[in-house]
């Protein structure tokens, strides 16, 4: 609580150094550092002074203390605002969190698999690990009920190669080589495609789930740019021969799109499928500008014409027709009766 603050007693002295709080503890179960705050007239001289053991033969135990003091009445810490992050319940196999800091240019927030081949608990190749949980900001009288309400909605599986029913996923480009498309399997567990129009041509063969040895391959879109990439950040920039990380210029932002976007746009990425990433058609579909045209394969005249022709044909019939159309009426009835009508009624 704001109002409590805590010391560390040196249990020999009886000496307390008062700790303003506490600003980070180790992250490493090995070590049991612990960094904290303290008031700025206390030097780190002062500090080893007060914890000196040198010359004894014995260990010093350090005692935390509390210095409790009034709690204020104004103090309502349900309007405070919180974020919470509901990970789970119990375990979760060999899925792991990693919050923290590290040597790379952000802050570490993960979840990913850990294990080892001595316990045989690794993640093989084509295997899936996926990982469903939630983070949220709320006012802090409300975090208990809102994470309960989410913590058995929360997921960790990992899912065998023989449990996917996979479809074909191939690319085809145009005969003129400056478009590609890519065409999936009518159905789950069919493993062929078909692009019908003449002088397309099979490129790359791929799946619409994992296999083993192929990587997830995305579509990204920016204006008029449509390229292939394995790598989302394949297009980030390095400036100043910098190297990731830790490639930033200072005071700017660096951006995955910035060189095949203009940065007042907001490209999108697609998954297409997972394709072997030694498929060499699709460097030259990225190396040539092709674009993805959803009626690459499209055949020409297999839906009827939305424009008829509006002029007559140049080779008219020249047989009557076997059915001929009936007279038409006159167009002029007369208004008065004849002046010699018939004696009897047509036939």
């Amino acid at each position: 609580a704001p109002w409590v603050k805590f010391g560390l007693k040196n249990t020999v002295t009886d000496a307390v150094l008062e700790v303003i709080y506490v600003h980070k503890w180790s992250h490493k179960p090995h070590l049991e550092y612990v960094y904290i705050v303290i008031d700025s007239t206390s030097s780190a001289a002062a500090v080893n002074a007060m914890f000196d053991n040198r010359g004894s033969d014995e260990d010093l135990p350090i005692e935390v203390v509390a210095y409790n003091r009034p709690k204020p009445d104004n103090y309502t810490p349900g309007r405070a605002t919180a974020f919470t992050y509901v990970y789970g319940r119990n375990s979760h196999g060999n899925s792991r969190r990693r919050v923290g800091s590290s040597s790379r240019d952000y802050y570490v927030f993960t979840v990913n698999w850990r294990g080892n081949t001595r316990d045989k608990t690794i993640l093989d190749a084509g295997k899936t690990h996926a990982h469903r949980s939630y983070m949220f900001a709320s006012r802090l009288d409300s975090v208990e009920t809102r994470a309960k309400n989410l913590r058995d909605k929360t997921k960790s599986v990992t899912i065998e190669i023989e449990e996917w029913s996979p479809r074909r996923v191939d690319i085809y480009q145009d005969a003129a080589e400056s478009k590609f498309v890519a065409v999936a399997a009518s159905s789950p567990g069919t493993l062929s495609t078909s692009c019908p129009k003449a002088g397309t041509s099979l490129v790359c063969e791929g799946y619409s789930t994992p296999k083993i040895y192929y990587q997830p391959l995305f579509y990204m879109q920016c204006g008029t740019s449509t390229p292939l990439v394995f790598d989302p950040y394949h297009f980030t920039p390095l400036p100043g021969g910098r190297t990731f990380p830790q490639h930033a210029a200072s005071g700017s932002a660096v951006r995955s799109y910035e060189k095949v976007c203009d940065l007042s746009a907001r490209p999108t990425w697609k998954l297409i499928g997972f394709f072997d990433p030694n498929c060499s058609s699709l460097n030259t579909i990225n190396e040539n500008s092709y674009t993805y045209d959803g009626a690459t394969c499209d055949s020409v005249g297999s839906t009827p014409t939305m424009s008829p022709s509006t002029s007559p044909t140049s080779n008219p019939s020249k047989a009557p027709s076997h059915s001929p159309t009936e007279p038409p009426p006159t167009m002029s009835p007369s208004t008065s009766p004849t002046s010699n009508p018939s004696k009897a009624p047509s036939h």
